[in-house]
Parts: C-alpha cells; sequence; structure tokens
C-alpha cells in the first residue's frame, strides 16, 4: 500500500528563522493498525472536495493579504491562525515589508475518516526556494461548519512521518485522546514546563531544534543587555485548539500553540537598553526600555506523540512564531533614577 512519508533535511536557524531543503515523495512501508475512535475505514474527503476547500481558504488568505486586514479570513480562518496571521499583518506593516505567502496547494493531503466531529486534514505545501515544508491543519467543528485553516507550521530540520494515503484517512485526535505516552494537552503543557525549566529535552519530550534555537537566543539577548539588566522567556498556554491525527507507525501528529514573553528588565540606573529587530518596530518604532518590556510570541508546533507503551519519547518536529505585541511599564525602572 502506498503512504506518504515527509521529510526535511538540515535547517539553519536565525532569529527562528527556518531555511533549508526537503525531498519528498512517496514509498512504500508496512501497514499498521491504528488506536482509531469512531474511524469509519474510509477518508472524510476526497481530493476533489480538498481542493474546493482549499481554494475558498486560499482565496480568503488572498484577499486578506491584498487588504492588509482579517476581515475577509470570517469563517475560512480560525484561531490560533487567524491570530499569527493577523499578527503578520501588523508587523508587516511595522516593518513596512510584505506579509508571507501561504501557499495551500493540495501536493500532498491526508485526511481524517472518523464518523463524528471534529474532522480535519492536512495539507503540506512542499519545498521551494531553498524552504522547508509547511504542515497547513484544516479542521471542520460540525457538519454545519466551514472546514477553516486552524494552524500552520515549518517542518523543522531532519524531521520525517509517514501519513496514511487520502484514500483510507486516518483516525482524529482530540486533545483529551487516550492510547498514546499522553494525551495531547497533556503534551502541550509538559512541552511548556521543559521550556520554562530552561532545558531543550525532558524525561517526556526529545530535544528539538525550536528548543535549542529559543535557549540559544535568550542567552545571546541576555549578552547583549547585561551591561543595563536581564533578558528572560516565559512559555504558558492560552487554551487554543489542538488538534491531531493518526501517522502510519501509531503515533499522533499534534498541532497546537502557546505563548511565548521575553521580559527585558532594566537593573541598572542610567544605563542604556534597547530593543532591537521586531520588538522595536511593534514598539512603535521605539526601542528604549526604561524599566521592563514584554514582548509575547504565539508559537505554533507540531508535536509527534508516540502510543501508549512505547519506550519513544514526544517530539516537536515543526514549529511557527510571530510576535504579537509589546508592552512597557516604565515604572520599573531602576533605583537611583
Amino acid at each position: 500500500m502506498i503512504r506518504r512519508r515527509i521529510c526535511a533535511a538540515v535547517v539553519m536557524l536565525a532569529s527562528l528563522s527556518m531555511v533549508s531543503a526537503c525531498s519528498s515523495g512517496e514509498i512504500e512501508v508496512p501497514a499498521t493498525e491504528q488506536p482509531a475512535s469512531g474511524a469509519s475505514g474510509a477518508a472524510n474527503l476526497d481530493a476533489n472536495r480538498i481542493n474546493t476547500i482549499l481554494g475558498h481558504i486560499q482565496a480568503a488568505l488572498d484577499q486578506a493579504s491584498d487588504e492588509g486586514t482579517t476581515e475577509a479570513l470570517s469563517g475560512r480562518v480560525k484561531d490560533p491562525a487567524l491570530r499569527m496571521r493577523g499578527a503578520q499583518f501588523v508587523l508587516a506593516k511595522a516593518k513596512d515589508t510584505t506579509v508571507p505567502q501561504l501557499s495551500l496547494t493540495g501536493e500532498m493531503v491526508t485526511s481524517t475518516n472518523s464518523t463524528t466531529w471534529p474532522r480535519m486534514f492536512l495539507d503540506i505545501e512542499q519545498s521551494s526556494d531553498g524552504e522547508l515544508p509547511i504542515v497547513y491543519v484544516i479542521t471542520q467543528q460540525d457538519a454545519r461548519s466551514n472546514y477553516e485553516l486552524e494552524n500552520w507550521a515549518r517542518l523543522l530540520g531532519g524531521s520525517e512521518f509517514t501519513t496514511a494515503p487520502l484514500e483510507t484517512g486516518a483516525a482524529y485526535v482530540p486533545a483529551d485522546a487516550d492510547g498514546f505516552i499522553m494525551t495531547p494537552s497533556e503534551a502541550v503543557e509538559k512541552y511548556v514546563e521543559m521550556l520554562n525549566s530552561g532545558t531543550a529535552g525532558s524525561d517526556m519530550f526529545a530535544e528539538d531544534e525550536y528548543a535549542r534555537s529559543h535557549f540559544d537566543e535568550i542567552a545571546s539577548l541576555g549578552q547583549s543587555v547585561q551591561a543595563a539588566g536581564t533578558v528572560t522567556a516565559h512559555a504558558q498556554t492560552e487554551g487554543l485548539p489542538i488538534s491531531g491525527i493518526v501517522l502510519n507507525n501509531g503515533s499522533a501528529l499534534v498541532s497546537a500553540s502557546f505563548a511565548m514573553t521575553h521580559t527585558y528588565q532594566r537593573t541598572v540606573a542610567r544605563s542604556t537598553m534597547q530593543l532591537g529587530g521586531s520588538p522595536a518596530a511593534i514598539n512603535e518604532g521605539d526601542p528604549k526600555v526604561i524599566g521592563s518590556a514584554s514582548a509575547k510570541y504565539l508559537v505554533s508546533v507540531l508535536i509527534e506523540l508516540p502510543q501508549a507503551g512505547s519506550d519513544q519519547k514526544a517530539r516537536v518536529i515543526g514549529a511557527e512564531r510571530v510576535i504579537e505585541q509589546v508592552t512597557r511599564d516604565d515604572s520599573t525602572k531602576p533605583e537611583g533614577e
């Protein structure tokens, strides 16, 4: 039976911008049993229906990009993707740049085969111009709702997974699904705890490229402002939607999001601290930190979650990040000023 195998080559990260190349295709792999709940044995959507849905979403995305607002996305894009796209519009305007293009190509797709709702399908945009593939997550909450773009993330370097063929589909994985080493919602909580612990791996999660890059970034920021103060980071869940689908090896591919806040604290009197890059642009072009400044990011991740009883750890295989806002508190300036 033909399966779809997705891979991502080694990636270099610069401020969490992921650039590399990927090769992908179809290969033969052994059939595996899936811990499916409410599965019908046939995919919920065929290629024609998927292409129609993608066409509607792409038209909304293109219109929104032309207008520079999220109004056209209503009914076609939902949170957390809606939040992320809105933040990209704000950042593009602040930097006077073009918003990143989102292309729903239908080149490689896989669908759930559920008899109930929610339902979902993945659209995987293949690599081009040296960039890694993007995995788009499209969900339908009930029979009367549109399929909407719920999330997307770019694959991390070295990531590899195999999806079920579109003809048969695979089981939908809700946030509270059993049958894995932890539920998807627990996985998000544990990953956030790991990031807040200051380590790139834990007893539940393997080290990944996003976590390593995150810690490298915070260390670099800390060094750049050490004469004036500190930079710390804190991740937290925000109750955003979590959706997943069973992969060929029985693990789940889970899409989720969380918030990450970088706090710049000036602690040395009469010192100078400044924001740089996107935080400075979002802060109305004013880079000065008088007391403290907090830059809040929205982070979307793809988590591969092994089956229950597996000796493998969960791992993050995709990530996307955008800054949402910067807030300042000048009252926390150092004593003596």
